[in-house]
């Protein structure tokens, strides 16, 4: 049995471990393909530079803030999706009314709602209420979802027991949807992720990755355009696993 594990977790370093050779021999190619430091520097170069970014305190500066930026955004969206979803499913008139307003957000564009939101806002909300407004619609159709698959027969027992409450709906709706959420969540990390730093890019916030992103592109240092997002997939890999381990220790 003990062998079986070991082996399990040695073939997944080694799959890990050669996805990325894999991505460092495509990287390569590029460099090579395009023969252009403004294009795409050497991965050499990236790698060096995104070490470089490790060893400065700034670095971990514009990580705090921007996860702070993003969990806070998660919270909201979060908190909001759900509870429109719960009403939705509660109160199927509710569910009609809310339709179109969730179908706008769902399709527009995440460009217009950055200018929509320059306009009515601050630069620093900006990107938060991008991220806000593109994950409730994500929480939302799961909450819904979800509700509207549950077994009739545990409905049943959920109006016998506790009606329609708080008390039955934190009891019991929401455990037997807390899958879906929680799925919804971990999709929800890597999309609200590229949606903040894009927000962050457009809008230039301050103390932000997405500011030094934009700067670093408009003084032609490419290679710390590459070396932070590196640093950024490996913090939404990081951000998801959490979720995970809480779930397997709870």
């Amino acid at each position: 049995m003990k062998n079986s594990l070991h082996s399990k977790r040695y073939l997944k370093l080694l799959s890990v471990v050669s996805s990325i050779i894999i991505i460092y021999l495509i990287m390569l190619t590029i460099y090579k393909t395009k023969n252009n430091l403004l294009v795409f520097p050497s991965p050499n170069l990236i790698f060096k530079q995104f070490f470089n970014l490790l060893l400065k305190f700034n670095t971990y500066n514009l990580i705090l803030f921007t996860i702070l930026r993003l969990l806070l955004s998660l919270i909201v969206s979060l908190f909001i999706g759900v509870a429109l979803g719960i009403l939705a499913y509660i109160f199927p008139l509710f569910r009609f009314f809310i339709k179109p307003f969730i179908t706008i957000l769902r399709c527009i564009p995440v460009v217009v709602l950055l200018i929509f939101f320059l306009m009515l806002s601050s630069i620093k909300l900006t990107p938060m209420l991008m991220v806000c407004f593109v994950l409730i619609p994500l929480f939302y159709e799961v909450t819904i979802n979800g509700a509207l698959n549950i077994d009739s027969e545990l409905l049943d027992v959920w109006r016998v027991e506790c009606g329609i409450t708080f008390k039955g709906i934190f009891k019991i709706l929401l455990p037997l949807i807390f899958n879906n959420i929680y799925q919804a969540l971990i999709e929800a990390i890597g999309l609200g992720f590229k949606v903040l730093i894009m927000g962050e890019y457009m809008t230039s916030s301050p103390n932000s990755i997405g500011n030094v992103i934009i700067n670093s592109a408009h003084n032609l240092e490419y290679d710390l355009v590459y070396a932070w997002c590196i640093i950024l997939v490996i913090l939404v890999l990081i951000i998801e696993l959490i979720p995970k381990l809480i779930k397997k220790k709870s």
